[in-house]
């Protein structure tokens, strides 16, 4: 029913047309396809246009996004009309030579982007939809040429403004120094400009201070009022201050890339000025909304973006809440000495619950370390813009003196910056790791602000509302309240062609079995990191009682350091065998200089115990054998009726040393050893073991796994098999007596349930 009280008929016409605006837009947007998904997987050659600046953290790799024009697929050539993300391998030398709006010819491997198959996993494949890309493209050294310059007007100009960025940012190469180039790059030109060393980057990160290594909202802000400032107190044209004003706001949004968080603000200033001219007063919350509702109608995807979703809800959060608590303060100092304190406090108080949704930490100091580092962001800010701006006057030695000039001022305080974020992150739990809040959390959280909002604007008078946010704040408190879950789960994460198992007891401990890759030589990637190293963080594990690495091989014990700096580990189990890799080496290094718990694992031996559970691991011992698979520690997991069998890269030769030890005629579940490899499993071993399912962790590879001989022997034994590389990451959850086997369903962001089965019983559900 529609009640005039509160929305009127032409109020409700208007929302129910924007919802069908907004829905139709999306319809014709947001696709999941486009000309290159069908010639996923294949070698191509591209031709197309530089749609972004190219980036990159290290120097013979560089990453931006394509504009496909037209591609020859096994020789024949085809128009096209789609975006890619390349990948581009070559020496900085040539690296440099692309430039945005340049045409280009890429010969390479045309793939899907890697999509989340592992709770926690960050969805790249769904964070490229978002930007209307739906492949990745690799390309090799000398694998590709530059067609031509840009002949269009925009292109011109885009590709003129970064050359000129590129001139500045190398003329202030000579006058200042790592870290604080990178840092005024960053300030005024935007996180593109230049990358700052990993030991800066994770200093401002700690501090809470990252987000002004990136050109935001509050840069346009800053250099907005100071320029207003300066032209009213010399008495210049109010209106050639205002307009002069929005052409400054415009070249530095233009200059920066147009950042979602720069954009929102740029907008809202053009709007208010605007407004000035024309002797308008805007409505500052529903300004707010206008320019969110432009920028979704041009890109709806974008509300998936988290510098999209910060901007708006703290810019809206300051503008909700700072009035009715500043704007009644009589004394001037008082107010602003509130307002220093209250503005980031509140800030801080809606961003986050974003920040540990994505991030999964939290800043300590962040509202102290930003109060104290607000006067020399307004420093930096407008003379590094200032500067830029009078060095774009073609005349070289004007250029060099400028720079020269403004970074002997800048210097001292960039370096100041720089030493103030180092204190901060210094201290003791600047950063905390939190849990990931779940969707009913987030939405009882920003209810109770909202409604926290309301009482502020009505002092608090409204005793409904206020009645409201008590039971909102009491539902809130016991959301947190966790019920115990007695049964034993493991989980088998999808690390491609590599073993990862995270074991839940009874008894709510965990214990990991291998970690699966780490970092590959110069690569930044880590599977430990970013699929397990995040369940552990988003789900607040802070302790893994047990890590048994099986053998050396990096693909199992890879990832150990990783997980190791996330979570407090209390015992490692290593292999017997001796190894001189550089993983091993590396690991042993780390384990040495942290003093962690080591044991070598021996065979049937009891390393784990709880009541009605225990954890059994099984030692082939192959003295001076070469093939350290299958010298793989193996492991046996007991609860109660139900046990499931850990073979590592153990194969039948392997099975066939520690089947003595078993003393158990029924294994509900098998680990195939070797990713499902050949001599793996034979039927005798099987009909040894009875298993029900038989689980084979697996993924892209060159070996041939899992071969076909061993996925008939496995099926014509009536055994049920899961493959990581087909059901995702697998979850098994046992009572005593019986168990769930459980598939991750990437779409619904959760475990689905394949099969039910009593232990030691043939009926199945």
């Amino acid at each position: 029913m529609l009640y005039k009280n509160f929305v009127s008929c032409r109020g409700a016409v208007i929302f129910y047309f924007a919802f069908a605006l907004a829905l139709l837009n999306c319809h014709f947007q947001i696709k999941n396809f486009d000309d290159l998904s069908s010639h996923i997987p294949s070698e191509c050659t591209l031709t197309g246009t530089v749609l972004t600046i190219p980036t990159t953290n290290n120097p013979t790799k560089t990453k931006f996004y394509l504009k496909a024009e037209s591609g020859s697929f096994s020789g024949k050539e085809e128009k096209l009309n789609a975006k890619t993300i390349v990948t581009l391998y070559d020496t900085k030398e040539n690296i440099e030579k692309i430039k945005i709006a340049d045409s280009v010819k890429l010969q390479g491997t045309l793939r899907n982007p890697i999509r989340a198959k592992n709770p926690s996993q960050f969805d790249y494949a769904n964070y490229l939809k978002n930007h209307k890309t739906f492949s990745t493209f690799y390309v090799k050294d000398g694998k590709w040429e530059i067609v031509s310059q840009p002949e269009n007007a925009d292109g011109k100009f885009l590709q003129k403004l970064n050359d000129k960025r590129t001139e500045i940012l190398n003329i202030h190469r000579q006058y200042l120094k790592s870290p604080n180039i990178e840092v005024l790059g960053g300030i005024v030109f935007g996180d593109d400009a230049i990358n700052p060393p990993d030991d800066i980057k994770n200093s401002f990160i700690n501090s809470g201070l990252l987000h002004i290594l990136a050109a935001s909202g509050m840069n346009v802000s800053i250099i907005f009022g100071i320029w207003f400032f300066i032209g009213t107190r010399l008495r210049l044209n109010y209106r050639a201050v205002i307009l002069l004003g929005a052409v400054l706001v415009a070249f530095y949004t233009l200059m920066t890339g147009m950042g979602p968080s720069v954009l929102r603000a740029a907008l809202m200033i053009e709007f208010v000025l605007f407004g000035k001219l024309i002797d308008r007063a805007a409505d500052s919350i529903a300004l707010v909304f206008l320019v969110a509702f432009l920028m979704l109608l041009y890109d709806p995807a974008m509300i998936s973006d988290v510098g999209f979703q910060l901007s708006f809800v703290v810019t809206f959060a300051l503008m909700f809440y700072c009035p009715p608590v500043l704007e009644n303060m009589k004394n001037k100092f008082a107010e602003f000495a509130a307002g220093a304190v209250f503005i980031p406090f509140v800030a801080q108080l809606f961003a986050a619950p974003i920040q540990m949704y994505y991030f999964n930490t939290f800043a300590t100091y962040s509202i102290l370390a930003n109060f104290v580092i607000t006067p020399f962001i307004m420093v930096i800010s407008f003379l590094g813009f200032l500067a830029s701006i009078i060095a774009m006057i073609p005349v070289d030695i004007i250029a060099q003196k400028t720079c020269m000039f403004f970074d002997a001022i800048l210097n001292p305080v960039v370096t100041m910056l720089v030493s103030i974020s180092h204190y901060f992150a210094a201290l003791p739990n600047a950063l905390i790791s939190t849990i990931h809040p779940s969707h009913f959390r987030l939405i009882l959280y920003y209810s109770i602000l909202l409604c926290i909002g309301f009482l502020l604007r009505d002092k608090f008078k409204n005793k409904k509302l206020a009645l409201t946010t008590v039971i909102l704040c009491v539902v809130f408190a016991f959301s947190f309240i966790n019920f115990e879950n007695k049964n034993c789960e493991i989980i088998v994460f999808d690390v491609g062609n590599a073993d990862s198992f995270l074991i839940k007891t009874p008894h709510n401990k965990y214990i990991m079995i291998d970690t699966a890759h780490g970092r590959y030589g110069k690569s930044s990637f880590s599977q430990a990191e970013s699929i397990m190293g995040k369940y552990l963080k988003d789900n607040g594990i802070k302790d893994i009682e047990l890590m048994i690495l099986t053998h050396f091989d990096s693909d199992h014990s890879g990832g150990a350091v990783d997980i190791m700096r996330t979570v407090k580990v209390h015992k490692v189990l290593l292999n017997q065998d001796e190894d001189n890799s550089k993983t091993t080496k590396a690991l042993l290094k780390y384990i040495n200089e942290n003093k962690v718990n080591t044991q070598t694992s021996k065979n049937n031996e009891i390393v784990y115990n709880e009541q009605n559970f225990q954890l059994k691991t099984l030692c082939p011992d192959f003295v001076k054998d070469k093939n350290d698979n299958d010298n793989s520690t193996i492991t046996l997991l007991s609860y109660g009726d139900f046990d499931m069998l850990f073979m590592a890269d153990g194969g039948v030769r392997s099975f066939n040393k520690i089947k003595k030890d078993l003393h158990n005629d029924k294994i509900e579940v098998l680990k195939s050893g070797h990713h499902g490899g050949k001599n793996t499993v034979t039927s005798k071993m099987l009909k040894t073991i009875n298993p029900d399912a038989a689980i084979i962790s697996t993924g892209y590879n060159t070996y041939g796994h899992p071969t076909k001989s061993t996925l008939e022997t496995i099926a014509k034994n009536g055994i049920k098999i899961y493959r990581t590389d087909t059901s995702n990451a697998i979850k098994i959850s046992a009572s005593q007596n019986d168990y769930k086997i459980l598939k991750y369903n990437p779409a619904k962001k959760r475990f689905v349930e394949d099969r039910h089965v009593v232990c030691r019983n043939s009926g199945r559900t």
